[in-house]
């Protein structure tokens, strides 16, 4: 019984030890990688290059670059690839990635030429409600109790809830460090939270969140 314990202990340790190999490589990587686009694309010299002029709600005084983020989605969109080609993953994750794509296109849009707010509203709620069909929520009522009333309230509650997420995000953006460092922290807190759940997969794209803002944070700093 002792010989079987030591088995089935060394066999976990093996286990969980291989895993922390991969999730901080992944991190790494990742950080490695963001680090290296990030510093691309603050190259102000670049014909492409969009700045930020401060104007009297700004808080710097001279023109910064707009598209260091980039680099972010860029390694995210790449883990996820990866992370497809080695696991299972589920649809959601693919809604996610499809999500992403016009939120940041809009974005870019609003740095380089300015949308209207309305517009980028818009898309915000549209890219929510697409996040909201790929997870089933919008036709699971069970958890609605099949009342359409109460659906509605949560399916409201649930798109004003994202929707001003992303505009949080959009608002720390504005100040050194902000966005960039609750990122880091808070995908490093969920890639270790799903490390000890035994979730490969979503320790995997967390450690990968958390290397890329890690990476991008490195330029972020005051005075960004």
């Amino acid at each position: 019984m002792l010989n079987g314990k030591r088995i089935v202990n060394d066999k976990t340790a093996l286990f969980f030890g291989s895993k922390v190999v991969v999730i901080s490589a992944v991190a790494v990587v990742s950080f490695l990688l963001s680090l290296w686009m990030t510093r691309q694309l603050c190259v102000t010299t670049k014909r492409w290059q969009i700045l930020d002029y401060p104007n009297e709600r700004s808080l710097h005084v001279s023109p910064v670059p707009r598209t260091g983020g980039l680099a972010i989605l860029l390694v995210i969109l790449l883990n996820l690839y990866l992370a497809a080609q080695i696991m299972v993953v589920p649809s959601l994750l693919y809604w996610l990635a499809g999500s992403l794509l016009p939120l940041a296109a809009v974005a870019w849009l609003d740095d380089w030429r300015g949308v209207p707010p309305v517009w980028r509203l818009t898309i915000q709620i549209v890219v929510t409600l697409m996040l909201l069909l790929g997870s089933g929520l919008l036709s699971n009522f069970a958890l609605w109790g099949h009342d359409p009333l109460v659906g509605g309230a949560v399916l409201l509650a649930a798109v004003l809830c994202m929707v001003w997420m992303v505009n949080l995000y959009n608002f720390m953006d504005g100040m050194d460090g902000m966005a960039g460092g609750m990122a880091a922290i808070g995908f490093a807190c969920f890639a270790i939270l799903g490390w000890l759940a035994g979730n490969q997969l979503f320790s995997w794209l967390a450690a990968g969140i958390a290397g890329a803002a890690s990476g991008f944070l490195v330029f972020n700093f005051p005075p960004a």
